[in-house]
Parts: C-alpha cells; sequence; structure tokens
C-alpha cells in the first residue's frame, strides 16, 4: 500500500504540508486514500493536474486525485488546500 514517503514523492515538485493516511479502526490497514494539504493553492492546483496520470508499480489502476470537501463546519481557508490522493 501507498505510505506517506510515496505521496511525499509522488509530489515531489509540490509542497506537501502534511498526508493523513486514512486507516481502518479495528485493522490498522490502509483503507485506499489518504489526504494531502499542500503550502499553497498553486500546489494543490498542479498536483489536481496529474489526476489519472500516476501509476504506483504494485497497482495497475492510475491514482485518482480529487480536492478533499471541507467539513460542514470549517470555514474555507485558502491556506488549507487538501485533495484526497485515492489508490
Amino acid at each position: 500500500g501507498v505510505v506517506q514517503s510515496d505521496v511525499i514523492q509522488i509530489f515531489s515538485k509540490q509542497v506537501v504540508k502534511n498526508v493523513r493516511l486514512v486507516k481502518d479502526k479495528e485493522t490498522d490497514q490502509f483503507k485506499g486514500f489518504c489526504y494531502v494539504e499542500f503550502d499553497t493553492l498553486q500546489d494543490l492546483e498542479e498536483a489536481v493536474s496529474l489526476d489519472g496520470r500516476i501509476v504506483l508499480d504494485n497497482n495497475p489502476q492510475p491514482l485518482r486525485i480529487d480536492i478533499a470537501e471541507q467539513k460542514k463546519n470549517d470555514r474555507l481557508d485558502p491556506s488549507h488546500s487538501f485533495l484526497k490522493l485515492i489508490n
């Protein structure tokens, strides 16, 4: 599965502030997606442009990259640019 260093390598041309791999609470197994926070909106836009263009060695399906939805109570803050990476 994907680990944090894989995500940082995938987005090596962008400034990654944080990576949160989503795991099953009971088994601690990776659920196949993660959230990535970028330093700037430009970094986020560059990352989204890679949607469907990245293939990992162990999975023939290209990675899906999408902008993560904000939680209801979160105010939109342009300094926090998140996307959802789906393996």
